[in-house]
């Protein structure tokens, strides 16, 4: 940055002997230069710390709940049939299918999932370990391309799906996962094996389940009662607002 500054002045000096009113021509340009430093330096410094935003007790168990679902995808779909490899998707309708590829960010982000539902407690600290152990060991056989994952992987045979290639979206997400996972497994050495967290995973736990049948309970008594042939056709023959629309297909997010 000095140098930058330095040539300014230089060159600040040969238009001022040089003359030929070129001076007022070349002084916007030579002032940013020499300010470039100072520049330089303003960009780079790290944004301000945002302030913290209070959660209330109410919102911070419904996103407990909303992240407990969202671990539950993994818990269902990541298991030796795909060789500890998290799926892409799973399709609800019209028939459940799950989706036996994989690709970097998904691999990261199973990775820190398993973290965070540590850090919850819905899993221990030796199940944190073996899901670590066994999806890394599994990425350690992936075929790569000049030591990059390709993009989209078979879970069930390790094939690189056609057509090969490497994305480098992918591949930075995957590097930054694993930055912090490392950070992350760093600060489970030294806790202890066994948290009174865990007893907070066990109430997420409870806690879906009496949302679960909170919801049963109210779909069954909206059900309506058995009517009569011509009953039904009068109530068809006029549609209501605030139909209740079917019911779907339950998914590991319910």
């Amino acid at each position: 940055m000095a140098g930058g500054a330095a040539f300014a002045v230089f060159v600040a000096l040969v238009i001022e002997f040089a003359g030929q009113g070129s001076r007022l021509v070349a002084a916007p340009f030579v002032i940013l230069w020499m300010l470039s430093p100072a520049i330089a330096r303003w960009a780079s410094l790290p944004p301000p710390i945002a302030g913290h935003v209070a959660v209330s007790p109410a919102e911070a168990n419904a996103l407990r709940l909303i992240a407990r679902r969202t671990w539950r995808f993994f818990d269902t779909f990541v298991g030796p049939e795909d060789h500890m490899l998290p799926p892409d998707n799973f399709q609800e309708d019209p028939k459940p299918v799950v989706a036996h590829r994989t690709s970097p960010t998904n691999l990261g982000l199973y990775l820190l999932s398993v973290i965070a539902a540590r850090d919850f407690g819905w899993i221990g600290t030796l199940e944190m370990v073996e899901r670590l152990e066994a999806t890394l060991t599994t990425m350690d056989g992936l075929e790569r391309f000049r030591g990059h994952f390709y993009n989209w992987y078979d879970t069930r045979d390790f094939r690189p799906l056609d057509p090969k290639y490497v994305s480098s979206v992918d591949s930075g997400n995957l590097a930054g996962h694993l930055i912090a996972l490392a950070n992350a497994c760093r600060e489970v050495i030294g806790r202890p094996i066994a948290e009174v967290r865990c007893f907070d995973g066990v109430g997420d736990a409870v806690a879906l389940a009496a949302c679960r049948c909170a919801s049963s309970a109210m779909t069954g008594a909206r059900r309506p009662s058995p009517a009569s042939s011509s009953t039904m056709r009068s109530m068809l023959s006029k549609p209501r607002c605030g139909t209740r629309q079917p019911r779907r297909a339950a998914s590991p997010d319910d």
